[in-house]
């Protein structure tokens, strides 16, 4: 199997000269920058074959997560600080995420805090769209350039959501992350 990568992108006047070497360079050398070598993904015929035998429970898990998702909204919803993403009705929404966004004004804690919180109850989480791309020194914006993405990358938090987890975890998560915030605005934690 070959070690380069193939890489499909246009090409336009604005295009950093580097980007036009990036075919001739072996992704797996570790010549490329790292978002690179992250978009050059290739799948195996065992992950192809796990992939093909998925494809005819993909309704019912996402009927199971969307199950799961309306019961973290109703028991996080009114919860001071965070923030529910609102689906507008015209999306065919997949269910594959459950991020909030934790205001530590309101909430008490920022993300980071109940991120480490969560995981000392072995309630693992995500921390997606962190660290910003343009943070990144291959990006050449400023700090502060993408001032309402940047606040979003750092209060965007990623609940469990999948198809197999039980009801009872999803209570027991938001009772876990609500009495986090409870605390930390008494001023406990």
């Amino acid at each position: 199997m070959s070690k380069t990568a193939l890489l499909l992108m246009c090409m336009t006047a604005k295009t950093p000269a580097w980007i036009g070497s990036v075919t001739t360079r072996s992704a797996c050398s570790g010549t490329l920058p790292a978002i690179l070598r992250a978009i050059t993904g290739k799948m195996s015929e065992l992950q192809a074959a796990l992939g093909l035998a998925q494809l005819d429970s993909v309704t019912q898990n996402t009927e199971k997560r969307k199950c799961l998702a309306k019961l973290y909204r109703k028991l996080l919803d009114q919860e001071p600080g965070l923030v529910l993403l609102e689906i507008p009705p015209d999306v065919d929404h997949n269910y594959a995420y459950f991020p909030i966004r934790v205001r530590k004004e309101k909430f008490g804690l920022d993300r980071d805090r109940l991120y480490s919180l969560l995981k000392d109850f072995n309630i693992y989480c995500r921390k997606y769209f962190y660290p910003l791309c343009s943070s990144h020194p291959w990006c050449r914006v400023g700090e502060g350039a993408l001032p309402h993405a940047e606040t979003a990358a750092r209060e965007v938090l990623c609940l469990p959501i999948y198809a197999t987890l039980p009801e009872t975890w999803v209570e027991k998560i938001a009772t876990a992350i609500s009495g986090l915030g409870r605390l930390a605005r008494r001023c406990v934690l």
